[in-house]
């Protein structure tokens, strides 16, 4: 009887899983459809409110340019699963101190999973970014540009051990330390794909970025590249480089020294 209902459970926990995951994955795929298509209809079905939408419509401004918009589907930053297991950024190269990316949560609903209301670009958490150093190597005949960037994160308060950061989507992380040792590294993979344990670990999803088990905090060193070309704005040019996004990682657009 205690195999049987061990086998019960086992059972019970894979269904479980597969539902979980399966309806999660299919919203977002979901979504990337409805924005290549240039549809609100299609994605306001996906929302679980009217209201919920706004923040997104507001953002994207007329309809055709709904296919500007890349989304992407990540886990919840730990220690903030209350608003949902599953995040999805809604993102877009952005302006400096322009716009910024919606980020939404996977909610239940008698409909099955829908997506909720925004989560605040300054949503309050418990660490701070004090200084940063960068070294930045322009390759005009490429053309592209490379960064060595170091923040050093300082731990505010009690509370979740993630920082969480926002980046422009232009800048992919490529490799990552945290206090000297080399970091598990997942950019913009499937939720399911992204196996956090109790090491710190770095997460990117579009524009989001954020770095698990932080402790109290440390020295976080982050190499990426862009060969971004924005008309009158980003890029490396044959005589100069302009770089006027956020090409740094931040928290809620915080200052710190430099």
């Amino acid at each position: 009887m205690d195999i049987l209902l061990s086998m019960e459970a086992l059972l019970a926990f894979v269904l479980t899983a597969g539902l979980q995951g399966a309806p999660t994955l299919d919203i977002v795929n979901q979504a990337k459809a409805a924005v290549q298509s240039g549809s609100f209809a299609e994605l306001r079905a996906l929302f679980s409110t009217s209201e919920a939408m706004q923040p997104l419509r507001h953002v994207v401004g007329p309809e055709a340019s709904l296919r500007t918009i890349s989304v992407h589907g990540f886990p919840a930053p730990p220690g903030y699963e209350r608003f949902g297991r599953t995040w999805v950024v809604f993102h877009r190269w952005q302006r400096h101190e322009h716009q910024h990316d919606i980020v939404v949560p996977v909610i239940s609903t008698g409909d099955g999973p829908r997506f909720g209301e925004e989560i605040p670009e300054d949503l309050p958490i418990n660490y701070s970014i004090t200084e940063m150093r960068c070294t930045v190597d322009l390759h005009p005949e490429k053309p592209n540009a490379t960064f060595d960037i170091t923040i050093t994160i300082r731990r505010e308060s009690e509370g979740p051990e993630t920082v969480l950061m926002r980046i422009n989507d232009s800048y992919v992380v490529a490799e990552a330390e945290y206090r000297g040792r080399a970091l598990n590294v997942f950019s913009n993979e499937d939720p399911e794909q992204v196996r956090l344990g109790d090491s710190p670990a770095l997460v990117q999803a579009g524009s989001i970025l954020y770095l698990a088990n932080a402790g109290e905090g440390g020295d976080l060193r982050l190499k990426y590249e862009t060969d971004i070309q924005i008309t009158r704005q980003d890029g490396i040019r044959k005589d100069h480089a302009l770089f006027l996004s956020y090409w740094w990682p931040h928290i809620g657009r915080q200052p710190f020294r430099s």
